[in-house]
Parts: structure tokens; C-alpha cells; sequence
């Protein structure tokens, strides 16, 4: 297990277990966190309890949703910072993510975004130099090196994996699945060998594969801020609530996860001593 674990990722669930090891030693536990973002986030958190008892923690500049009192909006967006004692919290508790997940992944922005990154990804490998999948992921390999030196050899069937994501098979709900690398820093690194350009890859990390997955504590952060876009307009049309007629038991599991506030503290980051 220790040779698997120090060979850089050809075993994705080592991968997975080690990042989450990693993240779940710097957080208090039982706390729902929502600051990382594929790198160990080193600023300032708040860290939020609730009167059901939930702990959760936010970067300052999260998007978060509170209750609203307005009969146009059910939920009003605003930022983890200004979170005080009494507000009423959306809590994306563990009951209610995975749903919520589950109907994002599905929803028609997603699914667009995620066959942006599938078509793009054909077209990388139409055109990537080799006689075979394996040459091709070579060559692809060997771009990452030059862009990051501590890439490891043993990364190859995961770059045939990543290189091959447009054939990916499509689930019974026609969603596919992303294929593409468990972490935001391989990632990068794989779209930037094969000329994708770094604003791109981003979008597609944002948009297109971190809402096919079930939350990640590495990856909080960005889950946070898409499932609270994805509540306050589940289309992407600036129809609000209207969407959530279609889905009216999802939306009670909603509403039933709002929670009062009770307390809130900043704890201040390492960059900021």
C-alpha cells in the first residue's frame, strides 16, 4: 500500500483517501467544510453552528443562502462573512447534498457543459501524436512532466483514462461520467499539457466536472458555489423557484434543511498570522 500510495495516482481511491486524510486532520470533526479547493486553503474561516447542531465551515467570501421573508425568492444569497447569530442558514447537510447533486448533474446547464468538455476532449485525442492510445497518452505525459516535474510515471493509465473521457458511457439519467482527474492540480496540469487554456479548464473543472461528483471535502468549495447557484436558479434562466415546481419533493428536502443560526466565529488563517 505505501509503493501504491507514493506512485502519484495510478490508484485513484488511494489518491482520494490520502487527500481527505490530509484535509479532515486540519478541520475539527463532524464540521461540514466548504474552504478547500484542491489546495490546502490557508485563509481565514468562519466557522458557523447551528441549532440543530451542524458546524460548518466557509471561506469569507463564500456564497451562502438564507432564508428570505420575500414572496418572489424563497432564499437570498449573500456572503459567509456577513453570516450573524438568528439568520436562517440553507445547510447542505449530508441528507440533502448528494439530492441536490444528483439534480444539478442532471440539470440542462450541466449536462451542456459536461458535452462541451466530452467533445473537446475527442478532439484533443484526434489529434494528440501516436500510432496507439498508450503512445498517445505518452506523449501526453510527458507534457506534464515538463510542466510539473513531480509527475509520476505511474499517472499513464489515468491519462489514458482522462483521454478517453469522451467515451465515457451514458447512465440510464444521461449523465456520463466526467473521467477526468480526481483533484483540481492534476487536472490543470492534464489540460495544460494538451493546449487547453487555463480559463477553459477551469469552467469545465466548475461547471462541467465537479457537479457530476458527490461532494468532496477537497473540493467544498466549489461544490458550495454551485449547488447555491443551482438553488437560487436551477436552470440558468433567471426563473428562480418556478423551476423547482418539476421538482417539488427535492424542494421540500430544501426547505426542510433550513436551520437558525446560533453561532459564529472568524478563525484567522495562516496567511494572515
Amino acid at each position: 500500500m505505501g509503493d501504491a500510495l507514493d506512485s502519484g495516482g495510478a490508484n485513484e481511491h488511494l489518491d482520494l483517501a490520502e487527500a481527505e486524510f490530509r484535509i479532515a486532520a486540519t478541520i475539527p470533526e463532524g464540521e461540514i467544510d466548504f474552504t478547500q479547493a484542491g489546495e490546502r486553503y490557508k485563509g481565514d474561516i468562519i466557522q458557523v453552528r447551528t441549532q440543530r447542531g451542524h458546524r460548518l465551515a466557509y471561506r469569507p467570501a463564500s456564497d451562502i443562502l438564507l432564508l428570505s421573508t420575500s414572496e418572489v425568492r424563497p432564499f437570498e444569497k449573500a456572503l459567509a462573512g456577513d453570516i450573524k447569530k438568528g439568520d436562517r442558514l440553507l445547510v447542505l447537510n449530508a441528507e440533502v447534498r448528494e439530492p441536490i447533486r444528483r439534480a444539478l448533474a442532471g440539470s440542462r446547464q450541466a449536462l451542456s457543459q459536461l458535452k462541451l468538455y466530452h467533445d473537446h476532449i475527442n478532439r484533443i485525442l484526434a489529434e494528440t501524436p501516436g500510432g496507439t492510445l498508450t503512445d498517445q497518452a505518452r506523449h501526453v505525459l510527458a507534457s506534464m512532466k515538463t510542466i510539473d516535474p513531480t509527475t509520476s510515471a505511474a499517472e499513464l493509465p489515468n491519462v489514458v483514462r482522462w483521454l478517453t473521457a469522451g467515451r465515457a458511457a451514458e447512465a440510464p439519467d444521461g449523465v456520463k461520467q466526467p473521467r477526468a482527474a480526481r483533484d483540481w492540480r492534476r487536472f490543470k496540469i492534464f489540460m495544460e499539457a494538451v493546449g487547453v487554456a487555463a480559463t477553459l479548464a477551469d469552467m469545465y473543472w466548475k461547471m462541467a466536472v465537479v457537479p457530476a461528483r458527490s461532494y468532496r471535502a477537497q473540493e467544498g468549495h466549489f461544490f458550495n458555489q454551485r449547488v447555491v447557484q443551482f438553488v437560487l436558479d436551477p436552470e440558468g434562466a433567471a426563473i428562480g423557484a418556478s423551476a423547482w415546481t418539476a421538482m417539488p419533493s427535492l424542494w421540500r428536502s430544501v426547505l426542510e434543511s433550513v436551520d437558525e443560526v446560533t453561532a459564529v466565529e472568524m478563525i484567522k488563517g495562516e496567511r494572515n498570522g
